[in-house]
């Protein structure tokens, strides 16, 4: 995943970084810098998108155009992009954004509010919650900001587990807004002492429904000074029918020893993977919990991914094995093999 600026809003139009959004749903992402065009690949799909000009080919015929932006030397598109040419989209990004000269209720710059919404092919309606902050904290320069989205759900057959989930992702919100006007408090502070610091904490998210699941990814970016900030991830798959989020375990069947062929795949990739994965440590059985999170769906591969520090240095970022689920099938449980 990248750092730094996440999904905007600019114009009623959300931007999306490109390079992350179609990586993660399975394309490969390419750049020829002397035709000045993006080429995203995936089986025998094939998308190029100019930079000069916004113009979309689909297997080498013009298909239609969109809106870019560039920021850091990273394209972003419109999200008509996202759902217009490329098949599996995000179901929602969120939105932010708001005139606080026009919010009677502003206080201290933060609102907290539900933004746009999408109806899955399941039925389930989601939202997002949103938290933003943007005040000056003293010095020349020098700002606390966060921009926080956390989705919320209604339609599911278990209300309580809706209420479950939604409180999940609402203490998230709410965690955030007691953290940053914590840190507004201290920078104000910090600055009237002749020490100003700028602090930054971003969450943002996207939604993909593959067959009975939903897909949660959570996108974070923190800066609190130094020489860079530090990106998260965290990700949430919900089986829609069973009304349950899904751990490691939840998608292996019973009494299989899942975790030494995991483990025994994510060394050989390592081992296999030359000098860019030199860096990565070797993987325990023991450290594959039976109730942990860090994993995704990415089109027949299941994927174990870890955050930067983890099992690698800072400078090798999130360390992500790719295993085909072709290779695990005999011990996924059959919903998940699929």
């Amino acid at each position: 995943m990248e750092g730094g600026q996440s999904a905007f809003a600019e114009d009623s139009d959300v931007y999306i970084p490109l390079r992350t959004f179609a990586s993660f749903i399975g394309f490969e992402v390419s750049y020829d810098n002397e035709s000045k065009t993006v080429s995203l690949k995936k089986g025998d799909e094939s998308i190029s998108l100019s930079i000069e000009d916004g113009t979309v080919y689909a297997q080498g015929t013009e298909a239609g155009s969109t809106s870019l932006r560039f920021i850091d030397e990273r394209v972003f598109v419109s999200q008509s992009f996202i759902t217009q040419f490329i098949d599996k989209a995000a179901l929602l990004v969120p939105t932010f954004g708001y005139d606080k000269e026009k919010d009677e209720t502003f206080q201290s710059g933060m609102k907290i509010f539900t933004g746009n919404s999408a109806t899955s092919k399941s039925g389930v309606l989601i939202s997002s919650l949103t938290c933003n902050f943007d005040e000056p904290a003293g010095g020349e320069g020098k700002t606390v900001s966060s921009k926080y989205a956390a989705p919320q759900f209604q339609g599911f057959s278990d209300e309580e587990f809706e209420k479950s989930l939604n409180k999940t992702f609402a203490d998230i919100i709410h965690l955030n807004e007691a953290e940053i006007l914590e840190r507004y408090s201290e920078a104000k502070y910090s600055a009237d002492e002749g020490d100003a610091y700028s602090y930054e904490n971003d969450l943002n998210f996207c939604i993909l429904e593959t067959g009975n699941l939903f897909e949660i990814m959570l996108e974070g970016y923190t800066y609190s000074g130094g020489a860079h900030g530090l990106e998260s991830l965290s990700s949430y798959a919900v089986d829609v029918l069973k009304c349950k989020v899904l751990s490691l375990g939840d998608i292996f069947k019973e009494n299989v020893d899942w975790k030494a062929t995991l483990a025994a795949q994510m060394n050989e990739i390592t081992k296999a993977g030359g000098d860019y994965w030199d860096s990565v440590q070797e993987i325990a059985i023991d450290s594959l919990l039976d109730d942990a999170r860090n994993f995704y769906f990415k089109d027949d591969s299941l994927v174990i991914y870890y955050q930067p520090y983890d099992i690698a240095p800072y400078a090798r970022g999130f360390v992500a094995f790719e295993i085909p689920k072709s290779s695990i099938a005999p011990f996924l449980a059959d919903e998940y093999a699929a």
